[in-house]
């Protein structure tokens, strides 16, 4: 077997691993989950060039555009705007101010207020 069809059938297992961790990274509205969906995105134009499977360069193509572009919107919001995208209000800055995973929290731009409550009810 040469290396690059060694690579071409490695790749779907990396991709596989990166794209749900990707998804998990932006169901927790992770600052950064887009950025790390484009890097894997890198994988994909390499397995879809070694393995010649040229019907998945349309869909890389799109949706390396729409990741790029979710970045960037992501990134135009003030973390304010962030918690509000996330359902969670503006009144989630306050309540998570007595928390003592508030650092963690603001550092990461994410509200752990499921997890973490400091005995108030949520906002």
């Amino acid at each position: 077997m040469m290396p690059t069809a060694w690579i071409a059938e490695a790749l779907p297992w990396a991709m596989s691993v990166m794209t749900v961790i990707a998804i998990e990274l932006q169901g927790r509205k992770w600052a950064h989950a887009w950025a790390f969906s484009l890097c894997g995105q890198v994988l994909w134009f390499a397995w879809i060039v070694l393995s010649q499977q040229w019907g998945f360069l349309p869909m890389a193509v799109v949706l390396t555009l729409l990741y790029a572009r979710n970045h960037y919107r992501w990134h135009q919001q003030k973390p304010r705007q962030r918690f509000a995208a996330a359902g969670q209000g503006g009144r989630a800055w306050a309540a998570c101010k007595g928390c003592p995973r508030w650092g963690v929290c603001q550092k990461l731009e994410v509200c752990y207020m499921d997890a973490c409550t400091n005995g108030q009810p949520r906002p």
